[in-house]
Protein backbone atom coordinates (compact mmCIF):
# COMPACT_ATOMS: atom_id res chain seq x y z
CA UNK A 1 0.00 0.00 0.00
CA UNK A 2 1.68 3.46 -0.83
CA UNK A 3 2.05 5.87 1.58
CA UNK A 4 -0.55 8.59 0.16
CA UNK A 5 -2.95 5.23 0.96
CA UNK A 6 -2.46 5.05 4.30
CA UNK A 7 -2.44 8.68 5.12
CA UNK A 8 -5.83 8.62 3.79
CA UNK A 9 -6.93 6.02 6.03
CA UNK A 10 -4.66 7.49 8.79
CA UNK A 11 -7.23 11.05 7.99
CA UNK A 12 -10.22 8.96 7.78
CA UNK A 13 -10.06 7.52 11.32
CA UNK A 14 -8.49 10.68 12.82
CA UNK A 15 -12.13 12.82 11.38
CA UNK A 16 -14.38 9.55 12.82
CA UNK A 17 -12.48 10.12 16.13
CA UNK A 18 -13.20 13.96 15.90
CA UNK A 19 -16.63 13.58 15.35
CA UNK A 20 -17.12 11.13 17.51
CA UNK A 21 -15.40 13.83 20.25
CA UNK A 22 -17.19 16.74 18.45
CA UNK A 23 -20.66 14.82 19.48
CA UNK A 24 -19.96 14.15 23.18
CA UNK A 25 -18.55 17.94 24.05
CA UNK A 26 -21.71 19.42 22.26
CA UNK A 27 -24.38 16.68 24.14
CA UNK A 28 -25.46 15.26 20.71
CA UNK A 29 -26.55 19.12 19.91
CA UNK A 30 -25.06 19.84 17.19
CA UNK A 31 -26.25 20.74 13.43
CA UNK A 32 -26.33 17.23 10.67
CA UNK A 33 -25.28 18.21 7.07
CA UNK A 34 -28.36 18.50 5.25
CA UNK A 35 -27.20 14.89 2.94
CA UNK A 36 -24.13 12.83 2.16
CA UNK A 37 -22.55 10.22 -0.74
CA UNK A 38 -20.48 7.57 0.30
CA UNK A 39 -18.34 6.15 -2.88
CA UNK A 40 -15.78 3.20 -2.81
CA UNK A 41 -13.67 0.81 -4.54
CA UNK A 42 -12.26 -2.83 -3.67
CA UNK A 43 -9.51 -4.65 -5.52
CA UNK A 44 -8.91 -7.87 -3.82
CA UNK A 45 -5.37 -8.70 -5.04
CA UNK A 46 -5.77 -7.65 -8.12
CA UNK A 47 -8.74 -10.21 -8.63
CA UNK A 48 -11.69 -9.28 -8.00
CA UNK A 49 -12.95 -5.45 -8.45
CA UNK A 50 -16.34 -4.00 -6.35
CA UNK A 51 -17.69 -0.97 -5.72
CA UNK A 52 -20.66 1.15 -4.45
CA UNK A 53 -22.14 4.77 -4.75
CA UNK A 54 -24.64 6.12 -2.13
CA UNK A 55 -26.24 8.68 -1.98
CA UNK A 56 -29.20 10.28 0.59
CA UNK A 57 -30.56 13.16 2.51
CA UNK A 58 -31.19 13.64 6.45
CA UNK A 59 -34.01 15.21 7.72
CA UNK A 60 -35.92 14.94 11.13
CA UNK A 61 -33.00 12.80 12.47
CA UNK A 62 -32.26 12.16 16.11
CA UNK A 63 -28.96 10.97 17.84
CA UNK A 64 -28.89 7.48 20.07
CA UNK A 65 -31.91 6.79 20.36
CA UNK A 66 -32.70 3.60 22.04
CA UNK A 67 -34.50 0.67 20.13
CA UNK A 68 -37.33 -0.89 21.09
CA UNK A 69 -37.61 -4.34 21.76
CA UNK A 70 -39.39 -6.01 19.02
CA UNK A 71 -37.44 -3.97 15.94
CA UNK A 72 -36.60 -7.38 15.14
CA UNK A 73 -39.88 -9.37 15.27
CA UNK A 74 -41.60 -11.53 13.17
CA UNK A 75 -44.58 -10.12 13.57
CA UNK A 76 -46.50 -8.86 10.48
CA UNK A 77 -49.93 -7.90 11.92
CA UNK A 78 -50.55 -7.09 15.93
CA UNK A 79 -53.55 -6.98 17.49
CA UNK A 80 -52.71 -6.01 20.57
CA UNK A 81 -54.28 -7.75 23.69
CA UNK A 82 -57.00 -5.61 24.96
CA UNK A 83 -58.53 -4.89 21.77
CA UNK A 84 -61.26 -6.85 22.12
CA UNK A 85 -62.81 -4.99 25.53
CA UNK A 86 -62.45 -1.79 23.42
CA UNK A 87 -65.98 -0.27 23.33
CA UNK A 88 -67.79 1.30 20.09
CA UNK A 89 -66.76 4.98 21.44
CA UNK A 90 -63.02 3.75 21.32
CA UNK A 91 -63.13 2.47 17.68
CA UNK A 92 -65.31 6.11 16.74
CA UNK A 93 -62.31 7.84 17.39
CA UNK A 94 -59.26 5.34 16.16
CA UNK A 95 -61.06 3.76 13.27
CA UNK A 96 -58.59 4.75 10.02
CA UNK A 97 -61.73 3.92 7.34
CA UNK A 98 -65.29 4.88 8.15
CA UNK A 99 -67.59 1.22 7.49
CA UNK A 100 -69.90 1.54 4.57
CA UNK A 101 -73.37 1.26 5.23
CA UNK A 102 -73.27 -2.81 3.79
CA UNK A 103 -70.52 -3.30 5.93
CA UNK A 104 -72.30 -2.07 9.28
CA UNK A 105 -75.51 -4.29 8.40
CA UNK A 106 -73.03 -6.81 7.88
CA UNK A 107 -71.11 -6.70 11.42
CA UNK A 108 -74.45 -5.97 13.26
CA UNK A 109 -76.15 -9.40 12.01
CA UNK A 110 -72.55 -11.44 12.49
CA UNK A 111 -72.74 -10.13 15.54
CA UNK A 112 -76.96 -10.48 16.36
CA UNK A 113 -75.71 -14.26 15.75
CA UNK A 114 -73.20 -14.12 17.74
CA UNK A 115 -75.13 -13.24 20.62
CA UNK A 116 -77.90 -15.26 20.15
CA UNK A 117 -78.98 -17.43 23.41
CA UNK A 118 -78.06 -20.99 22.56
CA UNK A 119 -79.45 -23.96 24.78
CA UNK A 120 -77.65 -27.21 25.22
CA UNK A 121 -79.72 -28.91 22.17
CA UNK A 122 -78.32 -26.65 19.57
CA UNK A 123 -74.85 -28.25 20.16
CA UNK A 124 -75.55 -31.83 21.04
CA UNK A 125 -75.33 -34.55 18.84
CA UNK A 126 -75.12 -38.30 19.05
CA UNK A 127 -72.46 -38.93 17.03
CA UNK A 128 -70.29 -36.32 18.44
CA UNK A 129 -67.45 -37.50 21.09
CA UNK A 130 -68.17 -34.25 23.22
CA UNK A 131 -71.13 -33.16 25.04
CA UNK A 132 -70.95 -29.30 25.23
CA UNK A 133 -72.33 -27.07 28.04
CA UNK A 134 -70.75 -23.97 27.15
CA UNK A 135 -67.65 -22.50 25.60
CA UNK A 136 -65.93 -23.95 28.42
CA UNK A 137 -67.02 -27.18 29.95
CA UNK A 138 -67.80 -30.16 28.02
CA UNK A 139 -67.80 -33.71 28.90
CA UNK A 140 -67.39 -37.21 26.80
CA UNK A 141 -69.41 -37.83 24.51
CA UNK A 142 -71.38 -41.60 23.68
CA UNK A 143 -68.61 -42.65 21.05
CA UNK A 144 -65.90 -42.04 23.56
CA UNK A 145 -67.55 -43.29 26.16
CA UNK A 146 -66.38 -46.69 25.96
CA UNK A 147 -63.51 -48.68 24.25
CA UNK A 148 -61.98 -52.14 23.94
CA UNK A 149 -58.94 -53.86 24.00
CA UNK A 150 -57.62 -57.64 25.77
CA UNK A 151 -56.13 -56.32 28.43
CA UNK A 152 -58.59 -54.39 29.76
CA UNK A 153 -61.44 -55.66 28.40
CA UNK A 154 -64.94 -53.85 28.33
CA UNK A 155 -63.81 -50.38 29.33
CA UNK A 156 -66.01 -47.27 30.79
CA UNK A 157 -65.15 -43.95 29.93
CA UNK A 158 -65.88 -40.42 31.05
CA UNK A 159 -63.85 -37.01 30.22
CA UNK A 160 -64.18 -33.90 31.82
CA UNK A 161 -62.68 -30.73 29.54
CA UNK A 162 -62.37 -27.24 30.82
CA UNK A 163 -60.99 -25.18 27.67
CA UNK A 164 -60.17 -21.15 27.18
CA UNK A 165 -60.44 -20.60 31.31
CA UNK A 166 -59.65 -17.35 33.24
CA UNK A 167 -58.48 -14.97 30.26
CA UNK A 168 -58.13 -18.28 27.60
CA UNK A 169 -55.35 -19.11 29.12
CA UNK A 170 -55.98 -22.49 31.08
CA UNK A 171 -57.21 -25.56 29.36
CA UNK A 172 -57.20 -28.64 31.31
CA UNK A 173 -58.78 -32.28 30.99
CA UNK A 174 -59.38 -34.91 33.54
CA UNK A 175 -60.40 -38.37 31.99
CA UNK A 176 -61.52 -41.51 34.12
CA UNK A 177 -61.96 -45.32 33.35
CA UNK A 178 -62.98 -48.70 34.55
CA UNK A 179 -62.09 -52.04 32.82
CA UNK A 180 -63.81 -55.56 33.58
CA UNK A 181 -60.84 -57.24 32.61
CA UNK A 182 -58.07 -56.14 34.51
CA UNK A 183 -60.55 -54.87 37.26
CA UNK A 184 -58.25 -51.65 37.47
CA UNK A 185 -59.46 -47.76 37.74
CA UNK A 186 -57.08 -45.29 35.69
CA UNK A 187 -57.03 -41.70 35.55
CA UNK A 188 -54.78 -39.03 34.03
CA UNK A 189 -55.43 -34.85 35.10
CA UNK A 190 -53.50 -32.86 32.33
CA UNK A 191 -53.31 -28.97 33.09
CA UNK A 192 -51.75 -26.18 30.50
CA UNK A 193 -51.35 -22.44 31.47
CA UNK A 194 -50.21 -19.66 29.28
CA UNK A 195 -47.91 -16.41 29.95
CA UNK A 196 -47.65 -13.78 28.59
CA UNK A 197 -49.17 -10.85 26.52
CA UNK A 198 -49.93 -13.08 23.28
CA UNK A 199 -49.38 -16.82 25.30
CA UNK A 200 -45.41 -17.34 24.07
CA UNK A 201 -45.27 -19.10 27.85
CA UNK A 202 -46.69 -22.42 28.57
CA UNK A 203 -46.39 -24.60 31.24
CA UNK A 204 -47.91 -28.05 31.53
CA UNK A 205 -48.37 -30.74 34.37
CA UNK A 206 -49.88 -34.31 33.79
CA UNK A 207 -50.37 -36.66 36.73
CA UNK A 208 -51.93 -40.25 35.56
CA UNK A 209 -51.99 -43.53 36.37
CA UNK A 210 -53.27 -45.95 33.50
CA UNK A 211 -52.42 -47.54 30.66
CA UNK A 212 -50.25 -46.54 27.25
CA UNK A 213 -49.68 -48.14 23.96
CA UNK A 214 -46.22 -49.41 22.93
CA UNK A 215 -43.90 -47.81 21.35
CA UNK A 216 -44.07 -44.16 21.67
CA UNK A 217 -43.63 -42.68 17.68
CA UNK A 218 -46.64 -45.09 16.34
CA UNK A 219 -49.41 -42.72 16.25
CA UNK A 220 -52.44 -44.24 17.83
CA UNK A 221 -55.45 -44.83 15.96
CA UNK A 222 -58.67 -44.00 17.62
CA UNK A 223 -60.50 -46.23 20.09
CA UNK A 224 -63.59 -46.70 18.17
CA UNK A 225 -61.67 -47.61 15.38
CA UNK A 226 -59.55 -49.95 17.69
CA UNK A 227 -62.30 -51.64 19.44
CA UNK A 228 -64.52 -52.44 16.79
CA UNK A 229 -60.95 -53.84 14.69
CA UNK A 230 -60.45 -55.47 17.79
CA UNK A 231 -63.66 -57.09 18.48
CA UNK A 232 -64.54 -57.72 15.14
CA UNK A 233 -61.31 -59.69 13.94
CA UNK A 234 -60.23 -61.17 17.74
CA UNK A 235 -56.69 -59.07 16.76
CA UNK A 236 -55.55 -56.50 18.41
CA UNK A 237 -52.72 -54.38 16.89
CA UNK A 238 -51.44 -52.63 19.68
CA UNK A 239 -49.36 -53.59 22.91
CA UNK A 240 -49.94 -52.13 26.17
CA UNK A 241 -48.11 -51.89 29.83
CA UNK A 242 -49.52 -49.83 32.93
CA UNK A 243 -47.66 -46.33 33.72
CA UNK A 244 -48.36 -43.96 36.59
CA UNK A 245 -46.24 -41.12 37.58
CA UNK A 246 -46.05 -36.90 37.11
CA UNK A 247 -44.94 -34.94 34.47
CA UNK A 248 -43.90 -30.97 34.33
CA UNK A 249 -42.74 -28.76 31.61
CA UNK A 250 -42.08 -25.75 30.66
CA UNK A 251 -42.17 -24.19 26.51
CA UNK A 252 -41.31 -20.61 25.57
CA UNK A 253 -40.33 -17.98 23.87
CA UNK A 254 -36.31 -16.53 24.29
CA UNK A 255 -36.39 -14.76 21.30
CA UNK A 256 -39.58 -14.83 18.31
CA UNK A 257 -37.10 -17.38 16.27
CA UNK A 258 -36.44 -19.25 19.30
CA UNK A 259 -38.26 -21.82 21.79
CA UNK A 260 -36.69 -23.23 25.36
CA UNK A 261 -37.99 -26.56 26.25
CA UNK A 262 -37.57 -27.90 29.76
CA UNK A 263 -39.11 -31.03 31.58
CA UNK A 264 -39.54 -33.51 34.44
CA UNK A 265 -40.60 -36.70 34.42
CA UNK A 266 -41.10 -39.63 37.18
CA UNK A 267 -42.71 -43.11 36.36
CA UNK A 268 -43.09 -46.29 36.86
CA UNK A 269 -43.89 -49.01 34.38
CA UNK A 270 -45.58 -52.34 34.51
CA UNK A 271 -46.48 -55.09 32.40
CA UNK A 272 -50.07 -55.88 31.64
CA UNK A 273 -51.46 -58.93 30.68
CA UNK A 274 -54.87 -60.14 28.17
CA UNK A 275 -57.64 -60.44 30.70
CA UNK A 276 -60.54 -61.11 28.15
CA UNK A 277 -61.35 -62.92 25.72
CA UNK A 278 -64.65 -61.25 24.34
CA UNK A 279 -65.00 -60.51 20.49
CA UNK A 280 -68.13 -60.54 18.50
CA UNK A 281 -67.08 -63.33 15.76
CA UNK A 282 -64.53 -66.49 16.32
CA UNK A 283 -65.55 -66.93 20.18
CA UNK A 284 -63.20 -70.28 20.27
CA UNK A 285 -60.20 -68.10 19.42
CA UNK A 286 -57.67 -66.75 21.92
CA UNK A 287 -55.73 -63.12 21.42
CA UNK A 288 -52.18 -63.33 21.42
CA UNK A 289 -50.06 -62.45 24.30
CA UNK A 290 -49.42 -59.27 25.15
CA UNK A 291 -45.84 -58.23 25.04
CA UNK A 292 -44.16 -57.51 28.17
CA UNK A 293 -42.02 -54.15 29.31
CA UNK A 294 -39.39 -52.92 31.17
CA UNK A 295 -40.63 -53.15 34.36
CA UNK A 296 -38.74 -49.81 36.13
CA UNK A 297 -39.13 -46.46 37.72
CA UNK A 298 -37.33 -43.54 36.50
CA UNK A 299 -36.74 -39.72 36.55
CA UNK A 300 -35.73 -38.38 33.51
CA UNK A 301 -34.36 -34.27 32.87
CA UNK A 302 -35.51 -33.23 28.90
CA UNK A 303 -33.92 -29.81 27.27
CA UNK A 304 -34.47 -28.88 23.92
CA UNK A 305 -34.49 -25.47 21.83
CA UNK A 306 -36.63 -24.95 18.88
CA UNK A 307 -36.02 -22.31 15.61
CA UNK A 308 -38.68 -21.17 13.78
CA UNK A 309 -37.97 -18.03 11.58
CA UNK A 310 -41.81 -17.78 10.35
CA UNK A 311 -43.36 -14.60 10.42
CA UNK A 312 -46.66 -14.65 12.10
CA UNK A 313 -49.65 -13.07 13.42
CA UNK A 314 -50.41 -11.42 16.89
CA UNK A 315 -54.02 -11.95 17.11
CA UNK A 316 -54.38 -10.71 20.21
CA UNK A 317 -54.51 -13.51 22.29
CA UNK A 318 -51.89 -15.91 19.93
CA UNK A 319 -49.00 -16.00 17.92
CA UNK A 320 -49.93 -18.28 15.03
CA UNK A 321 -47.05 -19.15 12.32
CA UNK A 322 -47.66 -18.58 8.69
CA UNK A 323 -46.42 -21.15 6.76
CA UNK A 324 -45.37 -18.73 3.41
CA UNK A 325 -43.57 -19.90 0.40
CA UNK A 326 -40.58 -21.37 2.47
CA UNK A 327 -39.48 -22.02 5.73
CA UNK A 328 -37.44 -24.55 7.61
CA UNK A 329 -37.96 -25.08 11.16
CA UNK A 330 -35.82 -27.19 13.33
CA UNK A 331 -35.77 -28.35 16.80
CA UNK A 332 -32.81 -30.38 19.09
CA UNK A 333 -33.34 -32.43 22.41
CA UNK A 334 -31.85 -33.85 24.78
CA UNK A 335 -32.99 -36.57 27.54
CA UNK A 336 -30.94 -37.60 30.72
CA UNK A 337 -31.86 -40.20 33.12
CA UNK A 338 -29.37 -40.54 36.03
CA UNK A 339 -28.90 -44.01 37.28
CA UNK A 340 -28.76 -42.99 41.35
CA UNK A 341 -32.38 -42.27 40.69
CA UNK A 342 -34.14 -44.82 39.20
CA UNK A 343 -34.61 -48.61 38.84
CA UNK A 344 -30.69 -49.09 37.92
CA UNK A 345 -31.87 -47.38 34.52
CA UNK A 346 -29.22 -45.13 33.42
CA UNK A 347 -29.42 -42.79 29.93
CA UNK A 348 -28.71 -39.88 27.78
CA UNK A 349 -30.78 -39.84 24.59
CA UNK A 350 -30.05 -36.80 21.74
CA UNK A 351 -32.66 -35.86 19.05
CA UNK A 352 -32.93 -33.36 16.12
CA UNK A 353 -35.63 -32.80 14.09
CA UNK A 354 -36.14 -30.68 11.15
CA UNK A 355 -38.88 -29.42 8.65
CA UNK A 356 -38.49 -28.07 5.24
CA UNK A 357 -41.71 -26.27 3.67
CA UNK A 358 -41.55 -25.23 0.06
CA UNK A 359 -44.50 -24.30 -2.55
CA UNK A 360 -42.82 -26.07 -5.48
CA UNK A 361 -45.85 -23.71 -7.43
CA UNK A 362 -49.12 -21.99 -7.28
CA UNK A 363 -50.89 -25.45 -6.95
CA UNK A 364 -47.99 -27.81 -5.70
CA UNK A 365 -46.12 -27.76 -2.79
CA UNK A 366 -43.15 -30.21 -1.22
CA UNK A 367 -42.70 -31.28 2.69
CA UNK A 368 -39.44 -32.80 3.96
CA UNK A 369 -39.48 -34.19 7.59
CA UNK A 370 -36.20 -35.34 9.10
CA UNK A 371 -34.89 -36.50 12.01
CA UNK A 372 -31.70 -38.17 13.90
CA UNK A 373 -31.44 -39.64 17.37
CA UNK A 374 -29.00 -41.48 19.69
CA UNK A 375 -28.38 -42.84 22.38
CA UNK A 376 -26.03 -43.41 25.38
CA UNK A 377 -26.34 -46.27 27.40
CA UNK A 378 -29.61 -48.71 28.48
CA UNK A 379 -32.84 -47.70 27.27
CA UNK A 380 -35.88 -49.81 28.48
CA UNK A 381 -38.16 -51.27 25.54
CA UNK A 382 -41.06 -49.21 26.14
CA UNK A 383 -39.30 -45.62 25.46
CA UNK A 384 -37.60 -46.89 22.51
CA UNK A 385 -37.75 -45.18 18.94
CA UNK A 386 -40.28 -47.40 16.30
CA UNK A 387 -40.29 -46.59 12.62
CA UNK A 388 -42.91 -45.61 11.89
CA UNK A 389 -45.54 -47.91 10.28
CA UNK A 390 -49.01 -48.94 10.07
CA UNK A 391 -51.77 -52.08 10.17
CA UNK A 392 -53.06 -53.39 7.01
CA UNK A 393 -54.87 -51.97 4.67
CA UNK A 394 -54.23 -48.51 6.55
CA UNK A 395 -51.44 -45.64 6.05
CA UNK A 396 -50.95 -42.35 7.59
CA UNK A 397 -48.53 -39.47 7.06
CA UNK A 398 -44.84 -39.44 7.55
CA UNK A 399 -44.85 -43.13 8.11
CA UNK A 400 -43.79 -45.79 6.26
CA UNK A 401 -46.57 -47.63 3.76
CA UNK A 402 -44.92 -51.07 3.69
CA UNK A 403 -43.96 -51.46 7.78
CA UNK A 404 -46.16 -53.05 10.28
CA UNK A 405 -46.48 -51.55 13.71
CA UNK A 406 -43.48 -51.74 15.94
CA UNK A 407 -41.64 -53.91 13.45
CA UNK A 408 -38.51 -52.28 13.74
CA UNK A 409 -37.55 -50.75 16.97
CA UNK A 410 -33.90 -49.24 18.46
CA UNK A 411 -32.11 -46.49 20.32
CA UNK A 412 -30.35 -44.75 17.56
CA UNK A 413 -31.19 -43.83 13.99
CA UNK A 414 -32.37 -41.90 11.57
CA UNK A 415 -35.93 -41.18 9.19
CA UNK A 416 -36.61 -38.75 6.23
CA UNK A 417 -40.49 -38.21 5.07
CA UNK A 418 -40.63 -36.19 1.37
CA UNK A 419 -44.05 -35.84 0.12
CA UNK A 420 -44.98 -33.37 -2.68
CA UNK A 421 -48.15 -32.57 -3.18
CA UNK A 422 -49.08 -32.53 -6.83
CA UNK A 423 -53.19 -31.08 -6.53
CA UNK A 424 -54.87 -32.10 -9.77
CA UNK A 425 -51.24 -30.78 -11.98
CA UNK A 426 -50.97 -34.59 -13.32
CA UNK A 427 -54.57 -34.85 -14.86
CA UNK A 428 -54.27 -31.08 -15.93
CA UNK A 429 -50.99 -31.97 -17.91
CA UNK A 430 -52.81 -34.74 -20.17
CA UNK A 431 -54.85 -31.60 -21.62
CA UNK A 432 -57.54 -34.12 -21.54
CA UNK A 433 -60.92 -31.79 -20.38
CA UNK A 434 -62.77 -35.14 -18.92
CA UNK A 435 -59.96 -36.20 -16.59
CA UNK A 436 -59.65 -32.49 -15.62
CA UNK A 437 -62.97 -32.54 -14.47
CA UNK A 438 -62.44 -35.44 -11.98
CA UNK A 439 -60.47 -33.33 -9.95
CA UNK A 440 -58.60 -36.07 -8.29
CA UNK A 441 -55.85 -34.72 -6.05
CA UNK A 442 -52.25 -36.55 -6.47
CA UNK A 443 -49.59 -37.17 -3.64
CA UNK A 444 -45.99 -38.21 -4.28
CA UNK A 445 -43.95 -39.39 -0.95
CA UNK A 446 -40.16 -40.75 -0.59
CA UNK A 447 -39.47 -42.51 3.06
CA UNK A 448 -35.97 -43.80 4.26
CA UNK A 449 -34.69 -44.54 7.95
CA UNK A 450 -32.74 -46.28 9.63
CA UNK A 451 -32.57 -48.33 13.36
CA UNK A 452 -30.99 -50.08 15.56
CA UNK A 453 -29.43 -50.28 19.05
CA UNK A 454 -26.60 -51.09 21.29
CA UNK A 455 -26.11 -53.63 23.76
CA UNK A 456 -26.77 -52.08 26.60
CA UNK A 457 -30.38 -51.45 25.48
CA UNK A 458 -30.24 -54.73 24.06
CA UNK A 459 -29.47 -56.40 27.66
CA UNK A 460 -32.60 -55.00 28.72
CA UNK A 461 -35.26 -55.92 26.16
CA UNK A 462 -37.67 -58.88 27.58
CA UNK A 463 -38.12 -60.14 24.12
CA UNK A 464 -36.57 -60.81 20.65
CA UNK A 465 -36.96 -58.41 18.15
CA UNK A 466 -36.05 -58.01 14.41
CA UNK A 467 -33.07 -56.05 13.17
CA UNK A 468 -32.51 -54.04 10.49
CA UNK A 469 -29.28 -54.75 8.70
CA UNK A 470 -29.29 -52.03 6.02
CA UNK A 471 -31.32 -48.06 5.39
CA UNK A 472 -35.07 -48.58 4.10
CA UNK A 473 -36.59 -46.87 1.13
CA UNK A 474 -39.71 -46.83 -0.21
CA UNK A 475 -41.69 -44.49 -2.73
CA UNK A 476 -45.38 -44.13 -3.42
CA UNK A 477 -48.07 -41.96 -4.52
CA UNK A 478 -51.46 -41.58 -3.17
CA UNK A 479 -54.99 -40.67 -5.02
CA UNK A 480 -57.61 -38.95 -3.53
CA UNK A 481 -60.30 -36.66 -4.16
CA UNK A 482 -61.59 -32.48 -2.88
CA UNK A 483 -64.85 -33.39 -1.25
CA UNK A 484 -64.04 -36.79 -0.07
CA UNK A 485 -61.40 -37.00 3.60
CA UNK A 486 -59.62 -40.39 1.92
CA UNK A 487 -57.03 -40.84 0.15
CA UNK A 488 -55.43 -44.34 -1.43
CA UNK A 489 -51.86 -44.40 -1.38
CA UNK A 490 -49.50 -46.97 -3.34
CA UNK A 491 -46.23 -47.68 -1.42
CA UNK A 492 -43.32 -49.82 -3.14
CA UNK A 493 -40.30 -50.76 -1.21
CA UNK A 494 -36.97 -49.87 -3.02
CA UNK A 495 -34.74 -52.16 -1.23
CA UNK A 496 -35.40 -55.44 1.65
CA UNK A 497 -38.06 -56.77 -0.73
CA UNK A 498 -37.62 -60.38 0.76
CA UNK A 499 -40.67 -60.27 2.95
CA UNK A 500 -42.94 -57.31 1.81
CA UNK A 501 -42.85 -55.39 -1.58
CA UNK A 502 -45.89 -53.37 -1.98
CA UNK A 503 -49.06 -52.61 0.11
CA UNK A 504 -52.00 -50.51 -0.41
CA UNK A 505 -53.58 -48.57 2.41
CA UNK A 506 -56.24 -46.39 3.26
CA UNK A 507 -55.25 -42.48 4.76
CA UNK A 508 -57.69 -41.00 6.84
CA UNK A 509 -57.93 -38.64 9.64
CA UNK A 510 -60.92 -40.31 10.19
CA UNK A 511 -59.28 -43.56 11.94
CA UNK A 512 -57.73 -41.60 14.51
Amino acid sequence: MSANKVGTVANFFDSLTFFQQYLEYTDNAIYMPADYRIAADVNYLGLLKAGFELNTSLNDWEINIPLDDDIFGKALITVLPDADSKDSSFWSVYQGIPNTVEEVEAYTRIDSLENRPQSFWDNFSLLSDRVSFNDNFSTSGLPAMYHFNPVEGHTADFRVNGIDLFDKRLNSVLNLSYGLGDEKFKSSLAVTYYLGDYRTHQFDLKLYDGIKTLFRSNQEYGKVFTSLSTLISKYDFNDYYYSNGIEFSYSGEIFPVLNLDLGFKNRTDNAAVVTSNASIFNTDKQYRQNLPVTEMRLNEFSAGLRFDSRDYIENGLFRRRLWGNFHFTTEAEIKYVPGDMSSGIDYKSYSVWGRMFLRTSLNTTMTIRANVFTTEGGMPVQLLYSLPGNISGTSQNQSFTTLDLGEYIGDRGWTVFVVENLGDLPLRLTGISFLKRLNLQFTGFFNAGMIEYNQASLVLQPFKVKRLTSPLFEIGFGVGHQLFPVRVDFGFRLNHTEEKSFRIGINTFLIL
